[in-house]
């Protein structure tokens, strides 16, 4: 085995303290190798599910290859031998969009700053790969080494392409890119197509589909286990995957902005009015405007909750109505609520004073499965109401925000459909 290094950046705030050991600063690492791994997981998933189907079983046996179980260790020991410092919580103001997009966990959005320990952008810090390289096998398959070496880098490639670290990963915040490499790449990489790719490559992308290095991967994971027949989608995937049908994607239009801070700035300002699409004059809070549901729904007639495909839990006040979905057959229990994050991802891209918005949603089905949740209305002790979401709004909403970002539209004057 050869350990291989690659050199990440840190490009917009990264949140991902809490759950482990102080170094010899005394302060926790702002990068862990579990969250890392996590992170790989999920776009693992995404990377081979495209192409297994609803073959959950084959998908789980190729991740139980390239990840390890609890039976048996990850193949790819990671390491992050000086994980980035972290600043303080509190000690920097946000612009309010900023802390609005950071949510209620992460932001205090009357004071504008954060509430927990964040990297900064700009932060560098090296991953350390251990990969089997051709010839140090003893009589084990060599084909399959590489390919789990190949893939592992996949995952980690798309995690810092399109993805991030730690928290609100999805609203743009604990991104990273990959800026260059030591050591030894599994084919089909190199020191050229690992790096993360640039403003040019996100603004010609449509939909998210593995072609390229990432369609050499697969390729060659496939003809190595001797997979031939794969199941198609044919209806929206349960879980996120990368599919030309499946994926919609699209970049901010108009000029560039100069940094990630002025991009997530009016990434925040826009999704706050999209959401909130309806004007209410005279309202107490700027901007003055409402979300639809507000009055159509949570004190209205009405149950489609449609405004729900952007995720659930909704809360619209401290202590008020709250819209989430909750486990159709546990509808007594207390720990019956659930979450759908969002199928929409916003992410600043780009380098240097040339910024833009890239956005792409996973097209999959909202509330999957045979015993599907609900989706319920809880507003003090009423009983629980039963709302409507439906998996058609996902691609009607996300579209809808794509579009109107990529001819830099505001949604001030643009109503939510």
């Amino acid at each position: 085995m050869t350990w291989t290094t690659l050199h990440l950046e840190v490009t917009t705030p990264l949140f991902n303290s809490g759950a482990g050991p102080a170094g010899a600063s005394g302060r926790q690492p702002g990068v862990r190798v579990p969250s890392l791994r996590g992170a790989m997981r999920f776009w693992f998933r995404a990377l081979v599910g495209g192409v297994t189907g609803p073959n959950l079983s084959l998908l789980a046996e190729l991740e139980r290859m390239v990840f390890g179980s609890t039976e048996a260790s990850c193949p790819v020991p990671l390491r992050i031998p000086d994980p980035p410092a972290q600043r303080a919580a509190g000690t920097e103001q946000m612009n309010r969009w900023v802390v609005y997009l950071l949510g209620q966990g992460l932001g205090d959005l009357r004071n504008t700053i954060t509430i927990r320990p964040y990297v900064q952008p700009g932060a560098k810090f090296d991953v350390k790969l251990r990969l089997r390289k051709t010839g140090q096998n003893t009589g084990e398959n060599v084909a399959v080494h590489e390919n789990v070496a190949a893939l592992t880098l996949a995952s980690l490639w798309l995690l810092s392409s399109y993805g991030g670290i730690g928290a609100r990963t999805r609203r743009g915040f604990g991104g990273v890119r990959i800026t260059g490499s030591e050591g030894w790449l599994p084919p089909p990489w190199t020191p050229e197509s690992i790096q993360s790719p640039a403003l040019g490559h996100y603004e010609g992308l449509r939909f998210l589909w593995p072609d390229d290095t990432l369609g050499k991967c697969l390729t060659m994971l496939f003809n190595t286990r001797g997979v031939n027949a794969r199941e198609a989608w044919t209806t929206p995937p349960t879980f996120p995957v990368l599919h030309r049908q499946h994926t919609i994607a699209g970049v901010s239009g108009g000029g560039v902005f100069d940094n990630w801070g002025h991009t997530l700035r009016h990434t925040g300002e826009q999704l706050r009015n999209f959401r909130a699409s309806r004007h209410a004059p005279g309202a107490r809070y700027m901007p003055a405007r409402k979300t639809p549901e507000w009055e159509d729904v949570i004190w209205g007639p009405g149950d489609h909750f449609s405004v729900g495909a952007l995720g659930l839990p909704v809360v619209f006040k401290k202590n008020g109505p709250i819209v989430n979905a909750e486990r159709s057959d546990r509808a007594e229990r207390e720990d019956n609520s659930l979450r759908r994050a969002s199928p929409l991802w916003l992410r600043a891209v780009g380098s240097g004073d040339e910024w833009r918005l890239f956005s792409f949603a996973f097209l999959g089905e909202f509330l999957p499965g045979p015993d599907a949740p609900v989706v319920n209305l809880r507003n003090g002790n009423n009983p629980p109401e039963p709302l409507r979401v439906d998996t058609a709004d996902v691609r009607r909403l996300t579209q809808q925000w794509i579009d109107v970002m990529a001819v830099d539209e505001s949604f001030v004057t643009t109503h939510r459909q």
